[in-house]
């Protein structure tokens, strides 16, 4: 469904079956027009003339000997090494010995590869998700039938945002689980933006309750939203936790992968002093770091959004000083000025050594940025 949405979104038919083609020269496949309770979707159906289950080996050796991009081999082999990996972790063996059944099968294979051709032609954009549904009920496969969410997409999808459907149906198989894992930067609702395309993929089985279609929408940002970062915020009001004990929340938040822990005081009921704890995440870390919150620390309860992360350009160089090399982020902001934000610890590291006020060597640092636009180079 994911890549029939994005050929029904733009991405040229042609190339897309080119690509497959070249990879699978024997398979025999369509796309077609299907409708689901009034709406129509792009559909994609393949005949495959291999149906036998396939080792990882053999997969990564067929995608490595095609006439793919070097973007697409990649991503290919993310995906199926994270499919090989999680089926290994179900059964009990290692990745070498796993015979991927139905995602060893061609049109699997197909579906992979030609989603990534299709992101590749629409110029790779970033892809944002809304939460996945997961469902009751039991699914047939090649190991008999399992119950739903199937073992493997339930292992997949750990750390990424789900919501539950009572509707007794595979929503998410773990082909899609894993294409949404590997190309996925963000989950949440959509951005702020004008929507350029849509495209609407159609899956084989009819849904009582709703159409049975995968909408994808092609956005435009603004420039003032350009770089962007979908994020989670977390935060939760506290009174009663040691404070000697902050400073180890928010170590093991910030090796949790946070992008942002800060502490804020608060008056509460009672007149109570406290502390508002706010954590800044990507999507995929929000369900690790609420754990945590948990377990580290007093509360009972809290908050969480989402929200867009605006950041500008920046990249570590390395300036020689007077007194010694130090780190600096360089920084682009608006109408390509340059400033320089200095490392603090390296900075305070050369005023202990060199007995410098620490301040003097933090303005000289901060003065090296030129007025000039063509920014500066690393020294």
């Amino acid at each position: 469904m994911f890549l029939s949405s994005l050929v029904s979104l733009g991405a040229p038919e042609m190339v897309v079956a080119q690509a497959i083609g070249r990879l699978l020269p024997d398979l025999r496949w369509e796309f077609l027009l299907r409708e689901h309770q009034g709406v129509k979707a792009q559909g994609f159906r393949v005949s495959s003339v291999q149906s036998l289950p396939r080792p990882l080996r053999e997969i990564f050796l067929l995608i490595e000997r095609a006439d793919l991009s070097p973007w697409v081999k990649l991503k290919a082999r993310e995906i199926f090494e994270l499919l090989g990996q999680v089926e290994a972790r179900v059964h009990g063996c290692s990745p070498e010995e796993v015979h991927l059944h139905e995602l060893g099968a061609e049109d699997t294979i197909a579906d992979v590869v030609g989603t990534l051709v299709a992101l590749e032609v629409l110029g790779r954009p970033e892809v944002i998700s809304s939460p996945l549904p997961l469902a009751r009920g039991f699914v047939s496969t090649a190991h008999g039938r399992l119950p739903l969410p199937a073992p493997a997409t339930l292992e997949i999808l750990k750390g990424v945002p789900t919501i539950g459907e009572e509707t007794p149906f595979e929503f998410v198989t773990p082909t899609g689980a894993a294409l949404v894992k590997i190309l996925a930067r963000g989950f949440g609702p959509p951005p702020t933006g004008v929507p350029l395309a849509i495209g609407y993929g159609a899956g084989t089985k009819p849904l009582p309750d709703r159409p049975n279609i995968l909408r994808t929408v092609l956005y435009q940002l603004t420039e003032s939203e350009i770089p962007h970062q979908r994020v989670a915020v977390l935060e939760t009001n506290i009174d009663d936790l040691n404070p000697q004990v902050y400073g180890f929340v928010a170590e093991r938040l910030f090796a949790a992968g946070a992008l942002d822990v800060v502490l804020i005081p608060l008056q509460m009921k009672k007149g109570r002093p406290g502390v508002l704890l706010k954590v800044v995440a990507p999507p995929d870390k929000l369900y690790p770091l609420r754990e945590i919150i948990f377990s580290e620390t007093t509360t009972t309860g809290l908050r969480y959004y989402w929200t867009d992360r605006l950041t500008l350009p920046r990249k570590i160089i390395s300036l020689k000083t007077p007194w010694g090399k130090v780190r600096a982020k360089k920084i682009l902001g608006p109408r390509e000025t340059v400033r320089l934000s200095p490392e603090y610890e390296d900075c305070l590291k050369l005023a202990r050594e060199k007995g410098v006020p620490l301040e003097e060597i933090l303005s000289w640092v901060r003065g090296r940025a030129p007025n000039e636009k063509t920014g500066i180079d690393e020294q």
